[in-house]
């Protein structure tokens, strides 16, 4: 797991490459986005296996990829622990911290930091540097989680910020005080067996 990413808006127009990077892989529902989670379903198939967590409930820490973006010569827009959450609870302060370190040295790369456990990243955050190729983003499915966790998002320092709409369980409304610190943000339907539909309206 790692290297080129098959994520669609990891791909910009910039005609940067899109990839994921999973030093630690593995996480549990904390809402309702999270029914339908395709990196869980994948953990569930391919448990056990070499380079996948034993259970997929628990981040299971993999080191050898922890230099990743730092081999990876061409820039790339990065994805952050798309198999787990960089803000669970379970993955320890220090651990973060040296993800940080690596982005910091890896100043060719843009790194996209998604979480849906605002109250962490609110948490952690004064303890680490704010790096100008990292964007601190959160998930919004509904209303509901927009409220709670962008306040905590733009309540960090960071130069850039980012909102995923995504699974669009309901509608969201982008306050304009958030719209005007907000770098990006993105919109999806949830996909596959199962999947609740979105409303585009």
């Amino acid at each position: 797991m790692g290297s080129k990413s098959k994520i669609d808006w990891l791909t910009g127009r910039d005609g940067k490459p899109g990839a994921s990077w999973n030093t630690w892989s593995g996480c549990e529902p904390v809402s309702e986005g999270c029914a339908h989670c395709y990196a869980r379903n994948m953990m569930r198939r391919f448990r056990g296996k070499k380079g996948w967590p034993d259970d997929p409930n628990v981040p299971q820490f993999f080191p050898e990829r922890m230099d990743q973006p730092l081999r990876w010569t061409r820039p790339r827009r990065i994805f952050v622990c798309s198999m787990s959450d960089v803000m669970h609870e379970g993955i320890p302060d220090e651990s973060i911290a040296e993800i940080w370190e690596v982005m910091r040295r890896a100043k060719q790369h843009t790194f996209i930091v998604l979480t849906k456990r605002s109250r962490r990243l609110r948490a952690i955050m004064p303890a680490l540097p704010v790096l100008p190729n990292v964007c601190l983003g959160v998930t919004a499915e509904n209303q509901r989680r927009a409220d709670e966790r962008i306040p905590d998002l733009l309540a960090c320092d960071a130069a850039m910020y980012g909102v995923s709409i995504e699974p669009a369980l309901g509608p969201v409304v982008l306050r304009p005080e958030w719209l005007e610190r907000l770098s990006w943000t993105i919109f999806g339907a949830e996909s596959g067996r199962g999947a609740r539909p979105a409303s585009l309206d």
